[in-house]
């Protein structure tokens, strides 16, 4: 669910103003714990999304080679993304490939990656004090490579907790998901930026990526009024046909547990009106109110 702007409305609802609700936060993560695996596709990443559909499975492969499977024998790699491929050995490396796609009415801005990197021994134990290198690359869905970040000599954990340790990738440049159809995040982990590195089998955990979420190009709210003398409050907010919207209010801007109700979009038309009244809410004696729509 993903707040689209909110209206203020401010004391004894003598006038409204419009506010922006983007904010930095995760738009897809997965801990990957109790992922199934099948050869080198882990599925089953019961994802948290915000703003984009589920990302799916994902897949482990040689960089410019054939499939590599994951680890999936101790409970060391089980909850986890190891493939199992000696990236110590020099110039070896592999890749993995997260699916983005906005919702409709979306605005997605794709900023930075986190994770935890992880080295396994050849028996699948984790070991310590390992290097690994690595690169995330966004593509649009053209293929063509519009951001990217990398990082040299990640080192692992050491021999007391955690034995895991957090890495972040700050993309060179922001992306905003504009684009219609599906980007493409390539995860690129193991020994390929310096010679020799010594991460013997190169995984990650608790990943995340991150950035802005926003109302979408053209989403926003095109006509407010409200008239104190009936409390009745009619929001217009262009919206994509068949899309449901979920709208709340606050009157702290912390608490939204409070809602509206639920509108579907005109099938024919791409804008949806709401009307409301305050009295039957039990609303006409808040100093202030807060309103916002969000997808639902």
């Amino acid at each position: 669910m993903k707040p689209l702007p909110a209206l203020i409305l401010s004391h004894a609802f003598a006038h409204l103003v419009l506010a922006a609700a983007a904010r930095a936060e995760v738009i897809a993560s997965t801990t990957f714990d109790d992922r199934t695996v099948s050869e080198n596709t882990a599925s089953g990443l019961n994802w948290s999304t915000n703003g984009v559909a589920d990302p799916g499975d994902m897949s482990s492969l040689v960089f410019e080679g054939g499939a590599v499977n994951l680890f999936d024998n101790t409970p060391d790699n089980q909850d986890s993304f190891v493939p199992a491929l000696n990236t110590g050995n020099g110039n070896t490396s592999w890749t993995t490939t997260v699916n983005l796609t906005a919702l409709a009415g979306t605005s997605v801005t794709v900023e930075e990656i986190t994770f935890d990197y992880l080295a396994v021994s050849a028996a699948g134990v984790i070991n310590v004090s390992r290097r690994s290198d690595f690169t995330v690359t966004l593509f649009n869905p053209s293929s063509e490579a519009v951001a990217t970040a990398s990082i040299t000599e990640a080192l692992s954990g050491t021999n007391v907790d955690p034995m895991i340790a957090p890495v972040t990738l700050t993309l060179d440049t922001p992306i905003t998901l504009s684009l219609p159809g599906t980007y493409t995040l390539v995860i690129r982990g193991g020994d390929f930026l310096q010679d020799d590195e010594t991460g013997n089998h190169t995984g990650i955990d608790n990943l995340a990526i991150n950035g802005t979420i926003g109302g979408g190009a053209g989403l926003a709210v095109t006509a407010i009024n409200y008239d104190p003398a009936t409390g009745s409050l009619s929001l217009t907010w262009n919206s994509s046909p068949g899309q449901a919207y979920l709208l709340k209010y606050s009157s702290d801007l912390v608490d939204w547990d409070s809602s509206l109700g639920a509108r579907v979009g005109d099938a024919d038309r791409e804008s949806t009106t709401a009307t409301f009244d305050l009295n039957d809410l039990s609303l006409q004696t808040e100093r202030k109110l807060f309103f916002r729509v969000e997808v639902e």
